[in-house]
């Protein structure tokens, strides 16, 4: 008897075990194919340019540290005065616009930016942002960055990392009470009292 329990507490460690390295496997598979490493579209404002969207949730950054076909932008002063807004090229049509709900800032390879705007694409297509000053500001040029929001995709292969590890926590917790219980009433290997 003391065999069987004995092999039955291994295999809950090794299900620990693997349930564990699946859940950091499947965490590193989400992050990787996400959105996080996607480059998204840059473009400079005062101006207009078409970009191509597919469907999905889109943040708009300030790139406030950037650098463009050899020119360095740092705009880290607040763009007052600036309007933007995106057009569907096929029909002119606005899509809404809205701030950014959470503060999102990145620093990567010497570029810096904070999350300004957020939209929703129901339609990949081809669209227009304009950027532009109301009259009387000082047009300073600024560098957008336009990408998939990425953060309910983070949350997710985080949210798959803690389950995984508390699922493998509660199967070794479960086997060493088990273990313990067994040793506690005797595990059945001794030999009976001959008296």
């Amino acid at each position: 008897m003391g065999m069987k329990e004995n092999g039955s507490g291994k295999k809950m460690y090794l299900l620990a075990a693997v349930i564990f390295v699946v859940g950091i496997a499947c965490s590193i598979f989400f992050v990787i194919t996400s959105s996080v490493f996607q480059t998204g579209e840059r473009v400079i404002v005062p101006g207009a340019t078409e970009i191509h969207l597919e469907e999905g949730d889109y943040t708009v950054f300030h790139e406030y540290r950037s650098v463009i076909d050899g020119k360095v932008y740092s705009t880290e002063t607040a763009l007052t005065g600036l309007y933007v807004r995106l057009l569907e090229k096929s029909n002119g049509s606005h899509i809404e616009m809205s701030p950014v709900r959470f503060n999102t800032n990145y620093s990567l390879n010497g570029r810096e930016g904070e999350g300004l705007l957020s939209f929703t694409i129901e339609e990949e297509g081809t669209y227009i942002l304009e950027g532009s000053y109301e009259e009387g500001f000082d047009e300073k040029e600024a560098i957008f960055l336009i990408k998939q929001t990425f953060l309910g995709e983070i949350l997710f292969a985080v949210g798959t990392f803690v389950m995984s590890t508390l699922l493998s926590l509660i199967l070794i917790i479960l086997a060493l009470v088990k273990r313990r219980n067994n040793k506690a009433n005797g595990d059945g290997s001794s030999l009976p009292d001959m008296k």
